[in-house]
């Protein structure tokens, strides 16, 4: 019975937990930068724990997700460095606009550069995966 009533429990958790993420997404996806993205990403992967077409969804899009990092993030030297280049720029014009622009549009768009000064961070030169790779190393239990 107390294993029924926790198995219960775990399904309403995450399934609500899950269902707001994915509803944050929606009310969050026209903000500048990645908007709903990484939100509607966390409300699938709750939504994953129970149930097979999540989990499956999940696969898809993270499957979908590394071609299109391929495709724009290509192991080519020169382009690497233009994209370290366009990073540096990037986090620049984001501290220009965050400390001299103080109407609330310039700040919304400060974030939007500030994301995709990160994300081309991250993507370009397989640091994110690289990093990921790390973080199983050391804190994988299993």
């Amino acid at each position: 019975m107390k294993q029924r009533v926790q198995k219960i429990t775990k399904l309403i958790v995450f399934d609500t937990l899950g269902g707001l993420l994915i509803v944050a997404a929606i009310l969050t996806g026209w903000l500048p930068g990645p908007g709903g993205i990484p939100l509607f990403l966390a409300g699938l992967g709750m939504l994953a724990v129970n149930h097979q077409w999540a989990r499956n969804l999940l696969k898809r899009a993270e499957k979908e997700g590394v071609a299109i990092v391929e495709k724009l993030f290509p192991d080519n030297r020169k382009v690497q460095i233009l994209y370290d280049i366009a990073d540096i720029f990037a986090f620049a014009l984001w501290i220009s606009i965050f400390l001299f622009y103080d109407q609330k549009v310039g700040r919304i768009f400060a974030f939007f550069v500030l994301g995709l000064s990160f994300g081309i961070l991250l993507c370009n030169r397989r640091r994110y995966q690289r990093f990921t790779a790390w973080l199983k190393r050391h804190f994988h239990k299993g």
